[in-house]
Formats: C-alpha cells, sequence, structure tokens
C-alpha cells in the first residue's frame, strides 16, 4: 500500500471516530432524559447540567479529532506517492483498525473526564453564585 494511501485511511478513520463522537451526544438523549429533563425543579436541573456537559465534552472530542484527521490529510499532501509504505494490504489495515480501536477508546476516556471536569466546574459555579445572591440578600 503506498504511503499517500495508508494515510489518507488514517484520516478518514479519524474523522470517523470524530463523527461517532458528534452523534453519541444525541444517541444519549432518550425519552427517558428527555422526560428527566422536562420537569420543574426548584434552583437548579441536574439532569440538564449533566446533559449540557457531556454534549460539551463530546463536541470538544469530536473537534480534535477532526482536527488530527485535518493534520494527517494536510501531511499526507506532501508525500512522495512513489514511498511505498507496506507490501501487505492485510497489515496495513489491521493498523488502521487498530488505530481506530486505540482513538476510540482514547477519546472515550478523555470525553469521560472531562465531562466530570466541567460537571464540578459548573457545580463551584453554582455554588459561587448561590452564594453571591445570598450576601445580596442578608445585607
Amino acid at each position: 500500500m503506498a504511503l499517500t494511501k495508508f494515510i489518507s485511511c488514517l484520516s478518514i478513520v479519524s474523522a470517523f471516530v470524530g463523527t461517532i463522537f458528534f452523534v453519541k451526544g444525541f444517541l444519549k438523549i432518550t425519552p427517558d432524559v428527555i422526560a428527566a429533563q422536562s420537569g420543574t425543579y426548584w434552583g437548579y436541573n441536574l439532569y440538564i447540567m449533566e446533559s449540557i456537559c457531556s454534549q460539551k465534552s463530546n463536541i470538544v472530542c469530536e473537534f480534535v479529532l477532526v482536527l488530527i484527521a485535518t493534520a494527517i490529510q494536510l501531511a499526507g499532501l506532501f508525500v512522495d506517492e512513489k514511498i511505498g509504505f507496506n507490501d501487505s494490504k492485510f497489515i496495513s489495515l489491521a493498523i488502521i483498525g487498530g488505530a481506530a480501536i486505540l482513538l476510540y477508546v482514547t477519546f472515550t476516556f478523555i470525553d469521560k473526564q472531562y465531562t466530570e471536569y466541567t460537571l464540578a466546574e459548573t457545580k463551584k459555579s453554582i455554588c459561587a453564585q448561590i452564594s453571591k445572591d445570598t450576601s445580596k440578600t442578608t445585607r
């Protein structure tokens, strides 16, 4: 397989994994989630806060993956087409498949960690806002 084709395949795989993260946010919205988010709550709605944090994380992961795909594709433009990468298409496809799995697993972990971080920061912001509002009313 020519190196340029291999680089193009890696780029396509990266873009595809990025699209999975884009769609993940929408697939998580089940009728149960919609029902929980539609209810009225006193103060802040934890369900909506968790959903928005998760969607934000998915979009950030998707953006990074599409950026990686774009960089790989641009790098492929500067590679000489005569350079071979591997004579075996099977090995090349196995490496590409492994890269896809590695990207998905890595970004799933990053997505989860970033969602938890965003949720914690949002809760801190709410606490600070409540504290600020409480100090205004006690004056």
